[in-house]
Order: structure tokens, then sequence, then C-alpha cells
């Protein structure tokens, strides 16, 4: 079947043997070669519809389709986060994410900083 194919067609280019011959009549039709790119693709256009890049670890809906799509790109940007705090996530992949407004400190993510919610309170009283 034709995802079968796909699939293997993605595999031979992640072990390089793929020719690029063949690599680039993929590309042409719209193939996405590089897993990586394709899932920042994703979270670039969840970030357009949401307005954040901000995702949870994971993600429950109504709908169990939106519920599989977002579960995988929660998983896919927290791998992320987990590989830069180990310092293996590579320079311009972690540009590539500050620019979508990933956040990678611990503080950044979910939580807000001392000093905000103090001058919240400031401004309250």
């Amino acid at each position: 079947d034709l995802k079968e194919w796909l699939e293997m067609q993605l595999k031979l280019r992640q072990k390089g043997k793929l020719g690029n011959r063949r690599a680039g009549f993929l590309t042409l039709v719209g193939v996405e070669l590089d897993p990586w790119q394709s899932m920042c693709r994703r979270l670039a256009k969840y970030k357009r519809q949401a307005g954040t890049a901000s995702l949870p670890k994971t993600f429950r809906s109504d709908d169990p389709e939106t519920d599989r799509e977002l579960a995988v790109l929660c998983r896919w940007v927290w791998g992320q986060v987990k590989l830069y705090r180990k310092d293996k996530l590579e320079p311009e992949r972690r540009k590539k994410l500050r620019a979508l407004g990933v956040r990678f400190s611990k503080e950044a993510l979910g939580k807000v900083h001392w000093e905000t919610r103090f001058n919240e309170m400031v401004d309250y009283y």
C-alpha cells in the first residue's frame, strides 16, 4: 500500500540508502524527507492557529483525531526540550524553535516569574 511504501522511502532516506535522484523526485512532489523539519512545520502551523507554541506535556480534547495529532506534537516538543536540557539539541534547531516561541527554561514552562506576580500584586493593591 502507498503509506507503507512512503514510510519505507523515508526509512531508506534516514539510513542514507535513498539515492539523490529518488529523493529529488519525492521532494519535488512535496514529500518532506526530514522528520524534524516536518514536525517543526507542524509546530509553526499550530502556533499560527493557536497563537502560541507553548504546549502541555500531554493533550486531551473531545475530538480523537485532534487529540492524536496534538499528542504527537506535544511529545515532540517536550522531546526537544529534554534534548536542550541535556545539551544535545543542535544550535540551529534550538534557534529555530526559539524563533517559534518554544521556551526551554523550567521557569518558562507554565510558571510565572516571581517579579511578574509581585508587580501584578502591586498593581492590584
